[in-house]
Order: C-alpha cells, then sequence, then structure tokens
C-alpha cells in the first residue's frame, strides 16, 4: 500500500466517524449543527478517492462509517421533509 493510500485511509476514517456521531448528535439529541458542507465533500472525495485507490472500498474501518453516514443522512432528509 501506497504512503497517500495510507493517509487517505486514515482521514476518511476519521472524518466519517466525526461525521457519523455528529449527525447522529443532530438528529436524536439536538446538540450542534449539521456540516453539511464538510459531509458532501466527504462524499465527493469518498469518490474519487475509491476510483484512485481501490482497496479503500476494501477497508472496513472507512466503508462502515460511510455508510453509517449514509444511512444517517437518509434518516434525516425523512425527518426533515415528512
Amino acid at each position: 500500500m501506497k504512503e497517500a493510500e495510507k493517509i487517505s485511509n486514515i482521514i476518511l476514517a476519521i472524518l466519517g466517524v466525526v461525521l457519523s456521531v455528529d449527525l447522529f448528535l443532530v438528529l436524536f439529541f439536538n446538540i450542534g449543527t449539521e456540516q453539511e458542507i464538510l459531509t458532501i465533500g466527504y462524499f465527493i472525495s469518498f469518490i474519487i478517492l475509491s476510483k484512485k485507490f481501490k482497496s479503500i472500498k476494501e477497508n472496513k474501518f472507512v466503508t462502515i462509517p460511510f455508510f453509517t453516514l449514509v444511512v444517517l443522512e437518509i434518516i434525516s432528509f425523512v425527518l426533515k421533509f415528512v
């Protein structure tokens, strides 16, 4: 694994966990504000980096926070528009 790939994995894992916890607190406890721009940037960077480095999709420390954030965003949209 190359150095850039390792750094990308670490950054995406940490950012995914932080954004997931933040969105969970916003949705269920009304604590803080939703980081919309950072979340969009996270999704875009995940897509771009997963095309460049194929092993990012296989790293569970990156994919679990990503899918958790996707589920929380879907819940957020449902609660906002229903």
